[in-house]
Parts: structure tokens; C-alpha cells; sequence
């Protein structure tokens, strides 16, 4: 980027330094190269404390953390969020159960699959049944020739 910037007549400012980088001194270009490598190890441990904490909600919590409820679940309360500011504007947090109308055929799938069945032969016998998947927000199965169901 250095290049780039020099190119253009564009100064880049680093606070470590007082002031402008100058690309043809090596000390700069080595303290350049020194903050590229301490931010990406930064985000690096953001992402793992992230995921981390992610984890530890859905795993031991049982929260869940968002989108669209897997095939076979649906969204039920789960009481009132954790952070008391949510709780006090009325926000809950949800957990997954087991949908009553789906949950059937999800038991069948993962039996299919413990019985070593393929998921093209799983797939085959839920379109030869009729079962199609749901379509985008639809609560229920929808029959549309064409579409797919898998196990995973």
C-alpha cells in the first residue's frame, strides 16, 4: 500500500511515530510491518474470544444465537435477556424446540443416517413421500416439486 499512497502524494500518519511515514526510511517500513503483524494477531484473538463466548452461550446457556431455526425446530421464549438494559426494554432471548409438525421427520433422517443410509438415498425416499423443504419464512412444508431436503 505504501507504494500506493506514495504514488498518489497521500501522507499516512502513525501515531507511534509523531507523524508521517516516510516509505524510503527502513526503520519505518519495518515499524509498518511490525503493526500489520500486531493487528492481525489482535483480530486473531478477538475472533477466538468471540467464538469462544458464542460457544459457551449456546453450549451451556442453551441460548440461541440467531437466524433462521434449523429444519424440524422452532424459535420458543427462553425468559428475559441476560444483560438487565435488554430485559428492561422487553427484549428475550430464545431457545430451539423441537417443532411439532417437522420434528417427526427430523427423527427419521438422523435414524436413516444411523442406520448408514446415504443422504441422496434419505433424499430420494423424502421425495418420493411428498416432503419437501420449507420455503423462506414459512412455518410449515411446503410441496414444491424440484426442491431438496437433506440431513444436513
Amino acid at each position: 500500500m505504501a507504494p500506493l499512497f506514495e504514488h498518489y502524494g497521500v501522507a499516512l500518519w502513525v501515531p507511534d511515530l509523531g507523524g508521517a511515514i516516510d516509505p524510503a526510511l527502513a526503520g519505518h517500513e519495518e515499524l509498518m510491518i511490525l503493526l500489520g503483524i500486531l493487528s492481525k494477531r489482535e483480530i486473531a484473538r478477538a475472533r477466538i474470544r468471540v467464538r469462544s463466548a458464542m460457544t459457551v452461550q449456546a453450549r451451556d446457556q442453551g441460548r440461541y444465537l440467531g437466524g433462521r431455526p434449523p429444519y424440524g425446530y422452532r424459535l420458543v421464549d427462553a425468559g428475559p435477556h441476560p444483560n438487565r438494559s435488554f430485559a428492561r426494554r422487553g427484549v428475550r432471548i430464545h431457545r430451539l424446540d423441537i417443532d411439532p409438525e417437522c420434528g417427526r421427520i427430523v427423527r427419521w433422517i438422523f435414524a436413516q443416517r444411523l442406520a448408514q443410509h446415504s443422504i441422496a438415498r434419505i433424499t430420494r425416499a423424502l421425495n418420493d413421500a411428498g416432503i419437501r423443504r420449507r420455503a423462506s419464512g414459512e412455518r410449515r412444508l411446503v410441496l414444491r416439486p424440484g426442491t431438496v431436503v437433506s440431513s444436513g
